[in-house]
């Protein structure tokens, strides 16, 4: 005869949905035999979380199913037994036994509705009176602030030198006697071809700074055949080829003169 003991081990005390809930089943094992662990999948609100521990102590088996239950309540379960392999490879199992597990709900008990008492009237509440102290102060803060800050920038003065309406640098912009007495002499030719060239697209604007040497004195004798192409070539291919190679002293500075001299010539025409 096989003897069932069926309890909850490491059970809480006032175990809630959720918590994992220990099973276990105690059989004794027939002499000569192997145990098993059952196959079992709960119905309802319990569900199985993983297989059983299996314990074999002396002539008895323990096996501890963790469960959980997602509905707060009693709940019935039938626990298999366990399987016993004999040497001859004959299996037998034992019985199936009921048992019962209470799980509370994690929410508070709260009375019903009916029972819940009337609560007394609240008091009025005062309203806030409105002061204009905190936007006086704030006003006083800012001017505070920003009145030396407003004083600096009118004492700054005017700007050194007032940008042309296309960005290009005005024709005394450029310090080059600085630049020719420091040997920069790449950086006095490159001006004079900005200053050239944002001249020449003041009166044809097809000849853009975006174009090169050749693609822009193209567009100067098809489109502004009234400019002096010839004059631009010149000096637009003298600039060009003096950034490249040295030429002797004193060359980059006449190229410098020649540039912004057709330059000047350009915006007193336009003037007129």
């Amino acid at each position: 005869m096989i003897v069932l003991l069926l309890a909850l081990a490491q059970q809480p005390a006032a175990a809630t949905v959720g918590d994992t809930i220990w099973l276990r089943r105690v059989d004794p094992v027939p002499a000569g035999h192997l145990v098993q662990a059952p196959d079992w999948a709960p119905t309802g609100d319990v569900e199985l979380l993983g297989p059983p521990e299996i314990r074999i102590v002396g002539g008895t088996v323990t096996l501890r199913f963790p469960l959980v239950a997602w509905r707060p309540g009693e709940h019935r379960v039938e626990v298999p037994g366990p399987i016993f392999i004999a040497s001859d490879g004959s299996q037998t199992q034992a019985a199936a036994r009921g048992g019962t597990i209470r799980v509370r709900s994690v929410l508070p008990e709260v009375p019903p509705d009916s029972e819940l008492a009337i609560q007394p009237e609240a008091a009025i509440v005062s309203r806030t009176v409105a002061s204009p102290l905190p936007l006086l102060l704030f006003l006083a803060a800012a001017l505070v602030l920003l009145l030396p800050l407003h004083l600096w920038w009118r004492r700054r003065g005017p700007p050194a030198t007032a940008p042309r309406r296309d960005g290009a640098v005005p024709l005394n912009a450029a310090p080059v006697d600085s630049w020719s007495r420091a040997g920069e002499g790449r950086a006095v030719l490159s001006a004079a071809t900005g200053i050239l060239r944002h001249a020449l697209a003041e009166r044809c604007p097809e000849a853009h700074p975006g174009l090169d040497t050749a693609a822009c004195l193209t567009v100067v004798r098809e489109r502004c055949p009234a400019l002096p192409s010839a004059e631009f070539a010149a000096i637009l291919v003298r600039l060009d080829d003096a950034r490249f190679a040295p030429g002797p002293e004193g060359s980059t500075e006449r190229l410098f003169a020649d540039a912004t001299a057709l330059a000047r010539r350009l915006d007193g025409d336009e003037a007129t």
